[in-house]
C-alpha cells in the first residue's frame, strides 16, 4: 500500500480516496478542509479491480507531491 501524506493545505491525516466505477475519475480529498485533487485514468482494457489499483496509485503519486502550504 502506498503511504498517504497529510493534507498539504491544513496538515490533516483525514484523507478520503474515491473512485467511480463507471467514470475514469479518482479524487483524493481532505475531509477537514476539503482540499482535493481529481485525476482521470482512462479505462482502456482494464477490469474494475485493475482500474481501481492504477487510479489509487496515480492519485496518491500526485497527492504526495503536493507541498505543504504555510
Amino acid at each position: 500500500m502506498i503511504e498517504v501524506n497529510p493534507c498539504p493545505k491544513c496538515g490533516s491525516d483525514n484523507i478520503q480516496i474515491s473512485a467511480f466505477s463507471i467514470l475514469p475519475d479518482v479524487i483524493a480529498k481532505c475531509e477537514d478542509c476539503e482540499y482535493n485533487i481529481d485525476v482521470q485514468v482512462p479505462w482502456e482494457d482494464m477490469n474494475e479491480e485493475e482500474h481501481d489499483e492504477k487510479s489509487l496509485k496515480e492519485v496518491l503519486e500526485i497527492w504526495n507531491k503536493q507541498e505543504e502550504k504555510s
